[in-house]
C-alpha cells in the first residue's frame, strides 16, 4: 500500500483530515482467463473508483468482475504462520506446529509454515512468541478448495492480470486457484 495512503488513512482516523471519506476494506471477486477465481482485497477511500479501475483491469486481459459471493464459496480465510529461516528442520517444526493444534504444515521456500484457525492466528502467534519461537509473517490468506492448472499462453495471460491488479494502490492481495508451473512462471518474470 502506498506511503501517502497510509498516512491519509493516519491523519482520518486522528481526526486531523475531515474530508468527509472514509477509508473501507472491501473484496472484489471474479474470473480470469481460463475460468480462474479471483479474489482481491482492497483498501480504498473511493471504492466507486476503485471498482471501476478493478473491473478495466479484469477486462482488459480475459477476465471479468463478478458479484461479491461468484466465487468466494470457493475459498476458505486461513492463518498463515511463516517461522523465520532459523526453524529449519522438520521436526521442530512438527513441535511447534503441534503447540498451536495447527491443522496443516507446509515447507515453502526453505521456510515452514503453520496453517490454523484465522480465529486462533493472534494466539498461536503470542503462544509462539512466549515459546521464544521466531515467526516472519502472520496473516489471513484465503485458500482455494479447487485448482485451474495453467501453463504456456494461458498462464502468460493470467500472471498478467494477476500482475496488474497487484501493482494497483488500493490492492492489498490477490488470491487465486491457478496452479502454475514453476517454468512457466520464471519465464513470465523474467520477460517482465
Amino acid at each position: 500500500m502506498p506511503l501517502d495512503n497510509i498516512e491519509r488513512a493516519i491523519k482520518r482516523g486522528s481526526g486531523e483530515l475531515k474530508d468527509g471519506s472514509v477509508i473501507e476494506e472491501l473484496t472484489y471477486e471474479g474470473y480470469g482467463p481460463s475460468g480462474v477465481a479471483l479474489m482481491v482485497d482492497v483498501t480504498t477511500d473511493n471504492k466507486n473508483r476503485t471498482s471501476a479501475e478493478i473491473r478495466k483491469v479484469f477486462s482488459k486481459f480475459g477476465g471479468s468482475m463478478g458479484e461479491q459471493g461468484c466465487v468466494s464459496w470457493m475459498f476458505t480465510p486461513t492463518g498463515r504462520i511463516v517461522l523465520s529461516e532459523e526453524v529449519n528442520d522438520e521436526e521442530k517444526a512438527f513441535e511447534y506446529g503441534s503447540m498451536v493444534n495447527a491443522n496443516d504444515i507446509q515447507q515453502e521456500d526453505e521456510k515452514w509454515v503453520l496453517l490454523v484457525e484465522p480465529k486462533d492466528l493472534y494466539t498461536s502467534k503470542d503462544i509462539l512468541d512466549k515459546a521464544k519461537v521466531k515467526v516472519e509473517t502472520v496473516e489471513i490468506i484465503k485458500v482455494p478448495s479447487t485448482w485451474v492448472s495453467l501453463d504456456g499462453e494461458k498462464a502468460h495471460q493470467l500472471l498478467k492480470l494477476v500482475t496488474e491488479l497487484d501493482d494497483h494502490d488500493d490492492v492489498d492481495e490477490v488470491f487465486g486457484n491457478y496452479d502454475i508451473p514453476d517454468a512457466d512462471m520464471e519465464k513470465f518474470y523474467e520477460e517482465n
